[in-house]
This record gives structure tokens, C-alpha cells and sequence, in this order.
């Protein structure tokens, strides 16, 4: 529940826009496109215009995946059991 920050920069120079949305609240009110959108996000991480922000880790170097969660901007740790 931290707050979302965006360097001034990107809005100034890049010409971008933020907008928030309440997801459950989506599929809530829009339930017969709820398969429609997960396709179009699947498609979308298909064509690399959308990447999870995940790393793989061994489980053994757990200590590791710990210390970078606590860095700022760290990816989500998955841990690769394999």
C-alpha cells in the first residue's frame, strides 16, 4: 500500500499519463469480457509489449532472494524448485 512514484521526468519528456483502476471492481461490472481481456493480456506477454517484473531463483540461494526483495525496485522472487 505504498504510493505509487513516477519520476517527473517521464511525464514531462515522454508526454505520459497515470490512471488507476480497482480491478475487482472491473471484473465485478464486466464479467462477460473477463475472458476477452485475459486473452488480450496473454497475447500481449506473447509479443513482449508486456513483461512481469519476476526473477528466478534456486531455492537453495534463498538467503540472496531474501536480501533482494528489500531493495528498492526489486522484481518478485520466484523460487525454481527444479
Amino acid at each position: 500500500m505504498k504510493p505509487v512514484t513516477i519520476p517527473t521526468g517521464s511525464f514531462i519528456f515522454q508526454d505520459i499519463t497515470t490512471r488507476g483502476f480497482w480491478l475487482s471492481s472491473w471484473v465485478k461490472d464486466h464479467t462477460d469480457k473477463k475472458a476477452e481481456m485475459l486473452a488480450e493480456i496473454i497475447k500481449m506477454f506473447k509479443d513482449k509489449k508486456l513483461e512481469l517484473w519476476t526473477e528466478k531463483v534456486k531455492l537453495e540461494d534463498y538467503k540472496q532472494a531474501i536480501k533482494k526483495t528489500s531493495q528498492q525496485n526489486s522484481k518478485k522472487i520466484i523460487f525454481d524448485l527444479n
